[in-house]
Parts: structure tokens; C-alpha cells; sequence
């Protein structure tokens, strides 16, 4: 019988494999890993601005990225500050094999703090680095994910 760890592994490499298939793999389960964590309500892949919804009626919008893609740590678009409609971002960098590299709770005001426009004028997006994660304000996820996703050390 393998131990709980591997079958963690197992199930996490079945996961990689079918969300790679689909191409989508930060839309289709980060939020919802968030959700479990924090004990909120996934929306519909469909929602504009936000992807939970937390029990106090707090919205949360989930951005990620996989490693070694480029090693980038830049989150996706999140479109101009004024159309915001969250109010945490959820910023998740994950390993190749969706261990929570880094993850960050960062509260809408500092998030508009931090944003960067994109060269191209059109997109603004988020680095999630080590200044923005001990940004004041901001809470740690990692341990939380890390915790519901079985891969807590």
C-alpha cells in the first residue's frame, strides 16, 4: 500500500496531466483550492472579476502561475484599477508539480499599490515577488494551501 505522501503525488501528477490536456490548469483548480482553504464558495470559470466568494461576502480574485513556464513570476492580466471588482487578490505561484511556491492574500488597496503596466499599455499585471509578499497588509496562503493540498511538510 503506498503511504499518504505518494498517493499525493499520484493524484497531483493525474491532475497535471488532465489539466495540461485542457490547456487551463490555473482556471480550472486554483480557485477552488483557494476556496477549500480559506473556506469560501468557487464561482463559475465564466465570473468576471472574481473567482470566490468568502463566508464574510468578501470577494476574491484568483491569479496564478506555474513554474518553471519562464520562472516569471508575473500574474496574469488584471485589467485597468477602476474595473477591479475584487476585493483581495489571491496571488499563487506553484512548482511544476502545484506545490504553492508562494501565495499571497493582498487586500485590493495594496494590490492597486503594486500593479504594474504592461509596455504595451493595455495590461496591468502583478509580479508577485518577495517585496509584495511582506508588503503590510498582506497574508501568507502558502502554508493554508500547502495544508489542503496534502503537500504540507
Amino acid at each position: 500500500m503506498k503511504a499518504p505522501v505518494e498517493k499525493n503525488r499520484a493524484r497531483k501528477r493525474r491532475e497535471l496531466r488532465r489539466c495540461l490536456r485542457h490547456r487551463n490548469w490555473t482556471g480550472t483548480s486554483k480557485p477552488q483550492l483557494v476556496a477549500r482553504a480559506k473556506g469560501g464558495a468557487a464561482l463559475e470559470n465564466s465570473n468576471r472579476g472574481f473567482d470566490v466568494v468568502m463566508p464574510d461576502g468578501t470577494k476574491w480574485e484568483v491569479k496564478s502561475r506555474r513554474l518553471p513556464d519562464n520562472r516569471s513570476k508575473e500574474l496574469g492580466d488584471l485589467g485597468p484599477i477602476d474595473t477591479w471588482s475584487f476585493d483581495t487578490l489571491a496571488a499563487v505561484v506553484f512548482e511544476s508539480d502545484f506545490t504553492a511556491l508562494l501565495a499571497c492574500a493582498i487586500p485590493r488597496a495594496v494590490a492597486a499599490e503594486v500593479v504594474r503596466m504592461k509596455s504595451d499599455g493595455k495590461r496591468y499585471v502583478i509580479y508577485l515577488s518577495d517585496a509584495v509578499c511582506n508588503h503590510a497588509g498582506v497574508i501568507d496562503l502558502a502554508p493554508e494551501l500547502r495544508r489542503v493540498d496534502g503537500t504540507a511538510a
